[in-house]
């Protein structure tokens, strides 16, 4: 831990560096419109290629993050797109299935992990399911967000989320440190820095080393040391959409508020009558807005008339303007709008390409949070043999994961050409069940379990109804209520036919 500088003069020193830090530091960035908060118009471009770290300066990235998370709060859009990339990926829940080749260590090895999801979290308020899915929105909505291992007094492994704003350095450019970012000379992190707040309130800065820290982001290009928000791309986008929505809805208010328009000849002002007010007639009196209801009788003055007032707000074309700032927005985020959006103007073909793509962005960051969960995964194993809560095995860290089902506009039409692919040898009973979100492992566990009890409860039968000759196929039927269930058995003793009586000549 570093505190804060004591004294006046150290908080003062404290305060101008930070602010040098902040602002000074590399300056703001051109290269995201989104973080150019003075001024929406015509700017300028820089068309000068440079590093990420000049590009994504701390000061562009704390305003993008800012602003973006602003939007996730305030537009549904925005909120639809962070939500719905995360509910898709996570799902139900991402498992990792210990790859160990001895079958009881690695159903230990995938115990202990289910039980340390449950109270892994460190505040004891998540599940890692949750973990993962508030991870998923922390890199759209923020840019980034850290995971802290930390341990127990009796060496429990445990998980603390830091979010992005907290990964902060006391001083950027010091020391080999940048916006909360140790490296060394091969650009390698080798330590992070976290901004924590304690009971009374002072802040204080939390080295941590990288072997105990992760560092959770999308990253665009290979020399980031922080990660810009998913939704970068779209704030000036967002921002405008919001500031025109609600300058159309006033508009409608008021052309929604006024009713009738009286025009008077040779007056160069007119009257308007709504509801809920009174307005002046012209004359010194006043008009009742509130008698105009079903029904009613205006008396008009001698040259006056009514028009009914109308409004083209909002015009036909402004719902396809809005339509393509979201559709801007939505393929930024690399997820096609009608998956977000009114998919009904798509026909089968075009609804199956639009998930199709939806799809690969949802693979793409279940890879990247297992590529990060795995580290935890492993980490938590390594504690459990370690405390002796579980057994070693020299394949203890290798690791499959499953994800959650893929989405699909025609099931029965898929699962119809999956089980043809799965005859003629094109498909794998592995692939089948991880596209259905479970695991081959636990379903044949599950079959073989089920035909254990299936055949135990058979034999007790046949057993006790021994002098029946049921046998063991047949008491299978009648456990399972199948169709032949109701046949007798093949060896049963059964009564003999009548003869048929033969035609007599006067039958005839």
């Amino acid at each position: 831990m570093t505190p804060n500088p004591p004294g006046l003069r150290g908080f003062i020193k404290s305060g101008i560096r930070r602010l040098g830090a902040y602002a000074g530091f590399g300056g703001s960035s051109d290269a995201y419109d989104g973080a150019k908060t003075w001024g929406k118009g015509l700017v300028y471009i820089n068309p000068n290629p440079n590093d990420s770290e000049k590009q994504l300066n701390l000061w562009t990235r704390r305003v993008i993050s800012g602003l973006s998370s602003h939007l996730y709060r305030n537009v549904g859009f925005a909120r639809g797109v962070v939500n719905t990339i995360a509910s898709h990926s996570v799902g139900s829940g991402m498992f990792p299935n210990s790859s160990v080749p001895v079958e009881k260590i690695a159903e230990s090895h995938d115990d202990y992990w289910r039980q340390w999801c449950k109270i892994g979290e460190i505040s004891g308020r998540f599940h890692f399911d949750k973990v993962l899915e508030m991870a998923s929105k922390g890199i759209d909505a923020e840019g980034d967000l850290g995971w802290v291992q930390v341990k127990t007094q009796n060496d429990f492994p445990k998980v603390q989320v830091v979010r992005s704003h907290r990964i902060e350095s006391e001083v950027s450019g010091e020391d080999g440190w940048y916006d909360g970012v140790k490296r060394n000379e091969f650009g390698q992190h080798v330590a992070y820095s976290v901004r924590a707040t304690s009971i009374s309130g002072i802040d204080r800065f939390v080295k941590i080393p990288a072997s105990s820290f992760l560092l959770l982001g999308d990253p665009d290009r290979p020399d980031e040391v922080r990660y810009a928000s998913g939704l970068a791309h779209g704030i000036l986008h967002m921002r405008d959409k919001k500031d025109i929505l609600g300058f159309e809805k006033i508009g409608v208010k008021v052309a929604s508020s006024l009713g009738l328009k009286i025009k008077r000849k040779g007056s160069l002002t007119d009257d308007f009558i709504g509801t809920g007010s009174k307005g002046s007639d012209g004359a010194g009196g006043t008009r009742d807005f509130e008698a105009l209801q079903g029904g009613a009788v205006i008396n008009f003055e001698p040259g006056e008339d009514a028009e009914i007032f109308s409004s083209n707000r909002p015009s036909p074309t402004f719902s396809g303007f809005l339509e393509y700032i979201d559709r801007d927005v939505a393929t930024g985020c690399r997820v096609p709008l009608e998956f977000f959006w009114d998919p009904s103007k798509l026909g089968g073909t075009a609804q199956r390409f639009v998930l199709q793509l939806a799809q690969h962005r949802f693979e793409e960051r279940q890879r990247l949070l297992a590529w990060h969960a795995t580290r935890i995964r492993n980490w938590v194993i390594a504690c459990g043999i370690i405390r002796g809560d579980i057994e070693f095995h020299p394949d203890w860290w290798r690791v499959e994961w499953q994800f959650c089902s893929k989405i699909t506009v025609d099931v029965g039409r898929e699962a119809q050409a999956n089980r043809e692919d799965y005859i003629v040898g094109l498909r794998t009973a592995r692939e089948d069940y991880s596209e259905r979100g479970k695991s081959l492992k636990e379903a044949r566990k599950d079959s073989e379990s089920s035909a254990r009890d299936l055949l135990k409860r058979a034999e007790r039968l046949v057993s006790e109804f021994a002098s029946s000759g049921i046998t063991i196929a047949q008491a299978i039927d009648l456990i399972e209520k199948r169709g032949n269930s109701g046949s007798p058995p093949a060896n049963a003793s059964q009564p003999t036919p009548a003869k048929a009586q033969e035609p007599t000549k006067a039958s005839q």
